[in-house]
C-alpha cells in the first residue's frame, strides 16, 4: 500500500477516525482468533486441547481373529500411554474392504489401518518379497528385519510415504498352510485343482498345475461352499479356523511354504505429522512392542483353531520331506527372478540389506502351527 496517508501516519501522524475505528475491530478479531486457536488440537478430529485427538482405525477382520485380538491390544496400549489419543475401530470390513485399505489410508478414510501386502503387488513391489514361497517359516524374524530395514532403505520407505501412509510396523502373519474339500496330499494332488491363492504362492501353486484364483479371504468360504474353488491357500492357520474354512474345506495341509505376506499396520502420513511428539511416541512405542505380543496372541489362536478343527472331524497333515523338496525344485528360482523384475533396480539391494538384518533379528523359532497340530492330531 502506497497511499500518502498510510505513509504520514507511519511518521507519527495520528490515524482518521474511521481508521482506529477499524483497526480496533482487527485487533479484537485477531485476540478472539488467537484465543479460538488455542483450543485446537493439532491431529485427528478433535477442537479442544480438553479432548483427545479422535484417529479411526480400520481392518477388514474382526476380533476373533488373532490381528483383530492384536489390534484390540494395540490400541488399550496407546491410549494407555496417551490419555490424548481415542482410537475408535471398525471391524469387519465396515469400513475399508481388504483391497481398499491402503488407498483408504492415503486418503483419510481412516487415519491408521491394518492390510494384507499381497492385496498390493503393483503398489508395494519391494514389500513382495516377503510373499515368496521357501524361503523361511520365521515370519516374526522377518517383519522385525524389514521393520529395521524401513528406518534405512529409502526405496522401501518411499514405497508407501510416496502414497502417503507411513509404516507404523510390519506385521510377522505366520506361515501359509492350504486346504481342500477333498484330500490333497502330494503334488499329484494340485494338478488341475481350482485353489484361491495370492501373492508369489500363487505362482508356486500354478507350478504344480493348478487353476489359481485370486479371492479376497471374505470370499473363500461361500467359494467353496458353491464348489467354485477346490481349496485354498495364502490364509495362516488360526485364521482359517476363525473363517471357519474348515467346515468347507476340513483336510488341511502344511508343505513348509513359509511366509505367503505381510500384515502392514500403517498411518496416515499428514494425521501422523499433526500428533505432537508425546503422542508419536505413545504410538510408536505400541508399534515396536507388536512383535513380541503378537506372537503369543497368535500361539493361544493357533491352539484353539487346532482343537477346532480336530473337534469337526478335519484333518492336519504335513507333506513329506520328498514332496516339499520336489516342489521346491520345481519352483527353482524362477520366483525370486520374477520378483527381481517386477521391483526394479531397488530390488537387489532390499535383498541384501534384509539379509543382512536378519542374523540380528532371528530369535527362537517357534514350530509352525499347522506342524504342532498334526502332531497332536498323530498321537
Amino acid at each position: 500500500m502506497t497511499d500518502g496517508r498510510f505513509m504520514r501516519a507511519r511518521r507519527g501522524t495520528a490515524l482518521p477516525t474511521k481508521w482506529r475505528f477499524s483497526s480496533a475491530i482487527l485487533a479484537m478479531t485477531v485476540v478472539a482468533a488467537t484465543a479460538a486457536g488455542c483450543g485446537t488440537d493439532s491431529g485427528g478430529e478433535t477442537a479442544s486441547s480438553n479432548e483427545p485427538t479422535a484417529l479411526k482405525l480400520a481392518h477388514y477382520l474382526g476380533t476373533s481373529n488373532a490381528t483383530g485380538k492384536g489390534l484390540e491390544w494395540f490400541i488399550e496400549e496407546v491410549e494407555a500411554s496417551s490419555d490424548s489419543i481415542d482410537i475408535e475401530p471398525y471391524w469387519d470390513g465396515t469400513l475399508l474392504a481388504p483391497d481398499d485399505t491402503l488407498q483408504g489410508i492415503a486418503d483419510g478414510r481412516t487415519d491408521i489401518g491394518f492390510f494384507a501386502s499381497t492385496y498390493y503387488p503393483s503398489q508395494l513391489p519391494l514389500t513382495q518379497f516377503v510373499s515368496l514361497p521357501f524361503v523361511t517359516d520365521d515370519v516374526t524374524s522377518l517383519a522385525q528385519a524389514f521393520n529395521d530395514v524401513y528406518e534405512t532403505n529409502d526405496d522401501l520407505r518411499a514405497e508407501y510415504e510416496s502414497q502417503g501412509v507411513k509404516v507404523l510396523t510390519f506385521v510377522g502373519i505366520p506361515p501359509t498352510i492350504f486346504a481342500g474339500r477333498e484330500p490333497l496330499p502330494d503334488l499329484a494332488a494340485l494338478r488341475g485343482k481350482k485353489i484361491r491363492a495370492t501373492g508369489y504362492t500363487a505362482d508356486a501353486f500354478a507350478a504344480a498345475g493348478s487353476d489359481v484364483l485370486a479371492l479376497a479371504g471374505t470370499e473363500i468360504y461361500e467359494s467353496l461352499e458353491r464348489g467354485l474353488i477346490d481349496g485354498y491357500t495364502s490364509v495362516n492357520f488360526a485364521t482359517s479356523s476363525s473363517l471357519s474354512l474348515h467346515e468347507v474345506a476340513p483336510h488341511v495341509y502344511d508343505a513348509r511354504i513359509g511366509s505367503y505376506g505381510f500384515g502392514v499396520i500403517a498411518i496416515n502420513l499428514s494425521t501422523w505429522e499433526s500428533l505432537s511428539e508425546d503422542q508419536q511416541a505413545a504410538v510408536t512405542e505400541a508399534a515396536e512392542q507388536w512383535n513380541t505380543e503378537y506372537p503369543k496372541i497368535s500361539a493361544a489362536d493357533d491352539i484353539t483353531a487346532c482343537d477346532a478343527i480336530l473337534a469337526a472331524g478335519g484333518t492336519v497333515d504335513v507333506w513329506p520331506d520328498s514332496e516339499i523338496e520336489a516342489w521346491r525344485e520345481l519352483v527353482g528360482t524362477s520366483l525370486v527372478e520374477k520378483w527381481e523384475d517386477q521391483a526394479g533396480d531397488a530390488a537387489s539391494q532390499l535383498k541384501a540389506d534384509i539379509e543382512d538384518a536378519l542374523p540380528a533379528s532371528e530369535g527362537t523359532v517357534i514350530e509352525p502351527a499347522a506342524q504342532q497340530c498334526a502332531d497332536k492330531s498323530g498321537d
